[in-house]
């Protein structure tokens, strides 16, 4: 084994000592640095769980919304089936109403019917009482 003089081995021990001391600095810069992009990643982290909040309420809200939309579409759909309902009805009263006048008409022609009826009737017994009428100038045993 060879000995190294003094010098080169003081030369040696300060390089090494300025590599340690380099090395040293290297992470104390890393560490610092890591610790740094540690609290960045986390605070991107809470604003990202923060927007995430800010969307499943957003998210709520539009479900709400939809939720509120569909109720309305259901009240409207019973309006409209009432409505329907009623029209129904009042079509069933203008029939109903349609066949009273229809029946009223023909007991109208009814009655008209039977007014002529009665004036053939009375003009018919009119015919037979004046066939049988004795003329004024009969002789008075025919008149009675």
């Amino acid at each position: 084994m060879k000995k190294m003089p003094v010098f080169s081995s003081t030369t040696f021990c300060l390089g090494l000592g300025c590599v340690m001391l380099a090395a040293a600095a290297v992470v104390s810069e890393f560490v610092p640095l890591g610790q740094e992009r540690i609290s960045r990643i986390a605070e991107m982290v809470r604003a990202s769980e923060d927007r995430l909040r800010a969307l499943e309420d957003q998210m709520r809200a539009v479900e709400d919304q939809a939720q509120a939309a569909e109720d309305q579409a259901r009240a409207f759909d019973d309006q409209v089936q009432a409505a329907e309902d009623q029209a129904r009805a009042a079509e069933d009263q203008v029939r109903a109403a349609e066949d009273q006048v229809q029946a009223a008409e023909d007991q109208v022609r009814a009655a008209e019917d039977q007014v002529r009826s009665m004036e053939d009737q009375m003009r018919s017994a009119q015919d037979q009482i004046g066939s049988a009428e004795v003329p004024p100038s009969a002789p008075p045993e025919q008149r009675r």
